[in-house]
């Protein structure tokens, strides 16, 4: 099977219960990555929300929805509340959960796109050539972005440095921030 539903409403209740884990955690999922077209219109709700640096709690995902006539289609105020209720919500467990939400994006991309080489090459509408071009062009597109987006970082593990910078800064008499006038 190339998808887990119960992942799905893992990784959507602990976005939705977890304050700022989007901030938290380095995550670069996308809507698509999730099997569920519900799925998919929440995580984008949490996005959307997210990007106008507003919360993105169960609440303002239901308000979100609503004023976007997506309520219906992300299966309405009972769903959001069968997700909160019935899916764990973790910090512990979140980074595998969407490394894994990722592997199976990529393999029912990879499926696809082996489906549509293997159809070009029955159908014969273009050359066998062009076909396996095409196919192998996919896969590496595919393997790329894959690469790109595999690795997940908490804040955590570089405020260290960043700490250790502005400590440093302010030792040797540097401003460690941009002068305003409010300062």
């Amino acid at each position: 099977m190339l998808y887990n539903i119960d992942i799905e409403k893992s990784v959507l209740a602990s976005l939705m219960s977890i304050d700022d884990l989007l901030v938290i955690s380095d995550v670069s999922l996308v809507a698509e990555d999730f099997y569920s077209n519900r799925h998919q219109i929440i995580y984008h709700a949490i996005q959307s929300l997210h990007s106008q640096n507003q919360p993105y709690d169960s609440l303002f995902v239901a308000d979100y929805l609503t004023d976007h006539n997506q309520l219906d289609a992300a299966g309405g105020v009972e769903y959001l509340t069968d997700i909160l209720t019935n899916s764990p919500a973790t910090s512990f467990d979140f980074v595998s959960y969407v490394n894994r939400l990722r592997s199976l994006y990529v393999r029912r991309q990879a499926q696809k796109i082996l489906k549509n080489g293997l159809d070009s090459l029955i159908n014969a509408d273009i050359s066998t050539d062009s076909a396996l071009d095409i196919t192998t062009q996919s896969i590496v597109t595919l393997q790329n972005r894959n690469s790109q987006n595999q690795k997940i970082t908490y804040a955590a593990d570089f405020m260290p440095e960043i700490v250790a910078e502005i400590q440093a800064r302010r030792e040797n008499n540097i401003k460690p921030y941009l002068q305003t006038s409010f300062i």
